[in-house]
């Protein structure tokens, strides 16, 4: 991914949210999309660990501003994956539906996450997506698959395609929203949880994370969207 410093743009609040899935499931291409780049079928797996940030609107025309970590789905990497999911709010697990494997791995993604975030799992939004829906005649994961494991565990789910960007804006309004809620909700509510009030209190939630971005990410700054 390459640097775009265009402009600086304003926002309100920052979040940091992290991609994961198996590999080739389309979470670079599913970034790509959201950042209005090309598709390329031959895009390259990710190497470790890759980042990029994006401001957009919401609903009540609040400004946030993503910082985006995309990571390697292969085994190898693992370990270097587990240490993005600290100060992360959001969290989007892909899995590609012509690919079951790739969707069995979801609970396997899913623990993984909740075992080694340092996010009190009422303040973590979760968004699964079922991707590469333009290939409908290759498609092996129905909608009776997901269905259970979304309703089991209270997560919400969008299919997208990268290719022809279908639900990509959406699928990061969506993320954008519930993360939005929940500041809103622990600043006007009395959360019975010291667990919880410590994490808000220690990290400022609001803001989620700071400003400071390991010197060996790659960096994309991206222009906002309307």
């Amino acid at each position: 991914m390459t640097s775009t410093h265009s402009r600086t743009v304003n926002y309100d609040y920052l979040f940091k949210i992290i991609i994961i899935g198996n590999n080739g499931v389309g979470k670079s291409s599913i970034l790509r999309s959201f950042d209005n780049e090309y598709f390329m079928s031959n895009y390259l797996s990710t190497i470790g660990v890759d980042f990029m940030s994006k401001v957009i609107p919401l609903k009540d025309s609040t400004r946030i501003k993503f910082q985006i970590w995309d990571t390697a789905g292969t085994e190898r990497f693992r370990c270097i994956v587990r240490n993005y999911y600290r100060d992360c709010v959001g969290v989007i697990i892909i899995y590609d539906k012509t690919k079951p494997s790739s969707f069995y791995d979801i609970q396997k993604w899913h623990e993984d996450l909740l075992k080694n975030t340092n996010i009190p799992k009422e303040l973590l939004s979760i968004v699964i997506v079922g991707n590469k829906i333009d290939l409908t005649e290759d498609i092996k994961v129905g909608h009776a698959d997901i269905i259970d494991y979304i309703g089991a565990h209270n997560i919400d789910y969008i299919e997208t395609s990268a290719k022809h960007r279908t639900n990509i804006n959406e699928l990061f309004s969506l993320m954008g929203e519930m993360i939005y809620k929940k500041v809103q909700d622990s600043r006007e509510q009395i959360i019975d949880n010291d667990n919880i009030m410590n994490y808000i209190k220690s990290y400022n939630y609001q803001l989620a994370i700071s400003e400071s971005i390991p010197p060996k990410a790659r960096f994309r700054d991206c222009c906002s969207i309307n």
